[in-house]
């Protein structure tokens, strides 16, 4: 009777060992996946900075090509006026050039085209 009491007594030991190994496996797999889940937040958080620095780089290249547009717009408006200033220029060398052969009283017939003037 003894021995089976010391054999009862150890199986319910090893019993006892067995639970605290399976609560002590438990609590690892409780760890891992926590840890499982700490990583896969920091996963996503990373995605969405990920998300919100593309949109902010497409909304930066939308202002430069807005920009690249602004500046080919205030370039060609540069051209127009430089074209514009050559022809008064060249207009002004011309009327300086006929108004010193001018007779006076007499209008060139190259000034002031389709305009008479009545000079009586």
């Amino acid at each position: 009777m003894v021995a089976t009491e010391e054999r009862m007594v150890a199986t319910e030991e090893r019993m006892v060992a067995t639970e605290e190994h399976m609560v002590a496996t438990e609590e690892r797999m409780v760890a891992t996946e926590e840890r499982m889940v700490a990583t896969e937040e920091r996963m996503v958080a990373t995605e969405e900075r990920m998300v919100a620095t593309e949109e902010r780089m497409v909304a930066t290249e939308e202002r430069m090509v807005a920009t690249e547009e602004r500046m080919v717009a205030t370039e060609e408006r540069m051209v127009a006026t430089e074209e514009r200033m050559v022809a008064t220029e060249e207009h002004m060398v011309a009327n300086e050039d006929t108004s010193r052969d001018a007779t006076p009283g007499v209008v060139p017939p190259n000034v002031n085209r389709g305009l008479r003037f009545d000079l009586r």
